[in-house]
């Protein structure tokens, strides 16, 4: 039996999306799929409390955020961008293909050991450098830091700053404070819904404002099917968000209480261990290393656990990886719970770390020493 623990890279499909995903497989003509998806967009709308031509529909997340860098650099004058080292790839690479061209240059916020906002250094950037555009994410799945929207947004407003998040992690999930962001981005994997189907959520018009003004209902895929996959999802994850919160939560407390019996002096990366501070369900745990060329993770996997790799990318800020490495096993592994995952799950996976370490006769023992955040 399989026990899924990496909903940060992809949640499974409910029963009611899956449904929902075949009632409109069938061909339809464009006219009545374009009045369908005018209907869902208007639907995503409402559950978002934002006007439907806020609402673009993308393939994905990745996509979603390549066109808010598009539009942020082809509809202004913004030729420098305030970001972190930490964001997604599919933000960091397109911004760093601009400024090998010489279009803009990139300037990176320094980051605390857990990979936060530096805030005195983030303002001190928006003085140098005013109505720029301000990227970063807010739920960090490698960290898990969730990043105060408000305060962030406050600060870079002074400055008449464009401000775009990618929220692909907490969108469904967590609340997220739209009417302050430029652009915002989703994918519909991330809360329950279709691969291939993302957003794209832009500020409102306004006459005089800094913000941006792109096309309407801007249409970069007709997967109708995918949409209202969508949009179940999204309307499944907000009406139960607080009570798949409160069971993240205790799934999360209970996970920690049986690592830390097992290990004493269990390591969790970053804020993961914190209920508040961190994103919902997600635990990042440095175990002691195995014997000379045996992995955890594969090992984990093998005896049907998938989870993903807790290392932070080596690209990433200095700071960071002298953390991690200096106090971190190479055996480090996120955990990523969904709403579908049980107390009984939990109890699997530490019964096999207890026989996989019983194994290897690396017995959890006091005297291992790590470093707690």
């Amino acid at each position: 039996m399989n026990h899924y623990f990496n909903h940060a890279a992809r949640t499974p499909l409910s029963p009611a999306v899956q449904e929902a995903l075949l009632l409109y497989q069938s061909e339809r003509s464009a006219t009545e799929r374009d009045r369908l998806i005018g209907i869902y967009r208007q639907h995503i709308a409402e559950l978002l409390q934002i006007m439907p031509a806020q609402v673009h529909f993308t393939t994905g997340g990745t996509e979603a955020n390549k066109r808010a860098l598009q539009y942020s650099f082809s509809e202004t004058t913004v030729r420098h961008v305030i970001t972190s080292r930490l964001e997604h790839p599919s933000v960091l690479r397109p911004l760093e293909q601009l400024e090998q061209r010489g279009l803009i240059r990139i300037h990176y916020t320094a980051l605390d050991e857990q990979g936060r906002v530096i805030l005195p250094d983030l303002i001190r950037l928006l003085q140098i450098y005013p109505q720029s555009l301000l990227s970063l994410m807010h739920g960090n799945d490698e960290t898990g830091h969730v990043l105060d929207l408000d305060v962030i947004a406050s600060v870079s407003q002074r400055y008449r700053t464009l401000f775009h998040s990618d929220t692909a992690q907490t969108v469904g999930k967590l609340s997220v404070p739209l009417g302050i962001l430029d652009f915002a981005t989703a994918s519909a994997a991330k809360f329950g819904g279709p691969e291939g189907i993302g957003l794209l959520l832009t500020a409102p018009n306004q006459r005089g404002s800094t913000r941006v003004a792109i096309p309407e209902n801007v249409l970069a895929t007709e997967n109708l099917a995918g949409i209202v996959g969508m949009t179940k999802a999204l309307e499944l994850s907000l009406a139960q968000q607080a009570s798949r919160m409160k069971y993240l939560n205790d799934l999360k407390s209970y996970f920690i209480y049986e690592l830390t019996r097992l290990f004493p002096a269990t390591p969790f990366l970053g804020p993961s261990r914190s209920l508040t501070q961190c994103l919902p369900g997600l635990l990042h745990v440095s175990f002691p290393p195995l014997a000379s060329g045996v992995s955890l993770l594969r090992t984990l996997q093998q005896r049907g656990i998938t989870a993903a790799n807790g290392h932070i990318d080596w690209s990433k800020p200095a700071n960071l990886r002298r953390e991690f490495t200096a106090n971190f096993s190479p055996e480090t592994i996120r955990f990523s719970m969904g709403p579908d995952n049980t107390f009984q799950e939990i109890h699997s996976v530490i019964r096999i770390l207890r026989e996989v370490y019983q194994e290897q006769s690396v017995l959890p023992s006091a005297s291992l020493h790590y470093h707690v955040f």
